[in-house]
Order: structure tokens, then C-alpha cells, then sequence
């Protein structure tokens, strides 16, 4: 195999004295990033050259580095590294010089670009939520005319779930997943709002983890429906002041992904259309149980001495 010589080489190469750091030899790309001639490489020590970068190249803070060499055109970028000592020649070692300007420029725009689209992905979600919250807001202005407004306020709280969604994701822009601990408790509390029970603190006990968003809407809702119908039929008139709703949420690390276990309870009674085995018909359960399926779920449910119900379903990647 034939070896290029220092001059064949299309980089900058520097032959330096371990030593002393004087220059020793170097080809012709390496005088021209440093704007001087060929034949006067060898006058000059490396610290004359590249003073910020030699101190930390041969003082073992680092093997390469970036460094930026000012000259009258401009800055230009170099990418410097030391080849490995060698056992049969400890006396001198070359330094490679890369010039990564148009590299660094091209990166730089990338960045702007991307930054730009992450701006617009964090608008858009902003006016979604907000155009949501308009949604949500004239339903409630019709409830008001209604003699049973129930079913408006229980439309609300879908629609704000989902609203919820969109103010996660503003959040972390360009990113599909959302933080599972911060939007769930953004659920619960807006629907127990919905029915009047905004003065109950939901107990809250959820590993603080960022999940796909497509998966956190869909526990959103389910959630959302369990605590509407425990409002609705779990508490009796004349303890509310003992209502009490919690959620927990752990995972479980496994071969074949990560485990969620969901439950959801309170100290109400349990209502025969919260359960998927019992009467199922209500849109409520069929929309539960859609979802269930959707994401290859199960859900146990707990009738005594109050519900629980205990969602389980494994998160495949990442």
C-alpha cells in the first residue's frame, strides 16, 4: 500500500519536535492556512502559530480540537489533531489541520433553519390550544342556556383534555413527547373543575417521564371520562368535603419495552357503566374501550370498597 507524502496529503500537516514544539517540516496547505511561505514553516514553534491551542493539544487537555484562526480574509475554522505517538519515533509527531469553515457556516444556517421551525412548531401548537380554549369556552356559554347542561360540560372537559396536549407540546417543540406527570394533573384538575369540584386536590403519585404524545392524549381521555363519571355518579350529595380522587403511574423496565401501570381511584362508589363488563353501552365506556384497544391496553376495574381502575400497556422504542 502506498503512502502519501506530506505534500500529496490534501489536508495540513504539521511535523513537529515533541520536544521543543518547534516545526520541523510541514506541507504546503498547512503555510497557506497560516499565510505564510513554504519554504520559512520551520522558523516558526507551534505556540507562534496556534498559542491558545497548543498549550491544550500537548498538555494532554485534548488529542483534537476546533479552533478558530483569524486572518485578513476572515476567521477560519480548523479541526487539529495530534497523530498517536509512535513507538519507533518519539522525537517529532505530525499534527493534522483540517479547515471545517464551510462546514461550520452550513451548520450554523442549519441551526437558524431549525431553530425557525421550532418556533413555528411552538405557534402552532399555542393557536391550537388557544383556538381549543375558545372551543371549550362557547360550550359552556350554551350550557348556560340548557335545562341539563351536563353532557356540554362533559364535552368541555374532552375538549380541554386535548387542548392540554397542545400546551404540553409548546413546551418542547419539534418533540413528540410530552411530560405524562405535568398533563395528566392538568386533566384531572380541569375536569373535577367542570363539575364543581375544583376545591378537591387530586393526589397525585406519577413518575415524572416524558411519554408519545399520542399514547399521554389517549390516558388523557380515559382518565378524563373515570374522573367525569366519578363526579357525576360516585359521590353522594353531602360528602363532598370527604370526596377524594388519585392517580398513580409507575413503569416497569422490560425486554420488550417499557410498562405503564395507571390507576385511577377514588373513595366514591362504583357506577355498573364504568365497568367494560357491564353495561357498556354508554359512549363513555365505548369511547374507554376503543382506546384500550387501540393501544393493545388492558384495564382491570376495582368495584369494592371503592373503584379502582388500573390501566397496563407497554411502550415499544423509544
Amino acid at each position: 500500500m502506498k503512502h502519501l507524502s506530506i505534500e500529496e496529503y490534501p489536508e495540513g500537516i504539521l511535523i513537529l519536535d515533541t520536544s521543543t514544539l518547534q516545526i520541523r517540516n510541514g506541507n504546503a496547505r498547512a503555510a497557506e492556512l497560516f499565510g505564510i511561505d513554504k519554504e520559512r514553516i520551520s522558523e516558526f514553534r507551534l505556540p507562534e502559530l496556534l498559542p491558545e491551542a497548543a498549550p491544550l493539544i500537548f498538555g494532554g487537555e485534548a488529542a483534537s480540537m476546533i479552533h478558530e484562526l483569524p486572518d485578513e480574509t476572515g476567521t477560519r475554522v480548523l479541526e487539529i489533531s495530534l497523530a498517536p505517538r509512535e513507538k519507533d519515533r518519539t522525537s517529532s509527531r505530525p499534527l493534522f489541520l483540517r479547515e471545517i469553515t464551510s462546514h461550520c457556516a452550513i451548520r450554523r444556517e442549519l441551526e437558524k433553519e431549525l431553530e425557525r421551525h421550532r418556533l413555528l412548531d411552538q405557534e402552532t401548537h399555542h393557536r391550537v390550544k388557544n383556538s381549543l380554549a375558545i372551543v371549550s369556552s362557547l360550550i359552556g356559554l350554551k350550557s348556560v342556556d340548557l335545562e341539563n347542561p351536563g353532557e356540554l360540560f362533559h364535552l368541555a372537559s374532552q375538549v380541554d383534555a386535548i387542548a392540554a396536549i397542545h400546551h404540553e407540546l409548546a413546551k418542547k417543540p419539534g418533540s413528540l413527547r410530552i411530560n405524562i406527570c405535568s398533563y395528566l394533573s392538568t386533566v384531572v384538575q380541569n375536569a373535577l373543575r367542570a363539575y364543581g369540584f375544583q376545591q378537591l386536590l387530586p393526589e397525585m403519585n406519577i413518575e415524572n417521564q416524558d411519554v408519545p404524545a399520542k399514547t399521554a392524549t389517549s390516558l388523557g381521555i380515559i382518565v378524563n371520562e373515570i374522573i367525569i363519571n366519578a363526579c357525576k355518579y360516585g359521590f353522594k350529595s353531602g360528602t363532598l368535603s370527604e370526596a377524594r380522587v388519585w392517580l398513580e403511574l409507575s413503569t416497569i423496565s422490560r425486554t420488550d419495552g417499557t410498562e405503564i401501570i395507571l390507576r385511577i381511584g377514588n373513595n366514591g362508589t362504583f357506577h355498573k357503566g364504568d365497568s367494560p363488563a357491564g353495561d357498556s353501552s354508554g359512549t363513555g365506556m365505548a369511547l374507554i374501550n376503543s382506546l384500550l384497544q387501540e393501544m393493545n391496553a388492558r384495564l382491570t376495574v376495582t368495584k369494592e370498597p371503592h373503584p379502582i381502575f388500573e390501566i397496563r400497556l407497554t411502550l415499544t422504542g423509544k
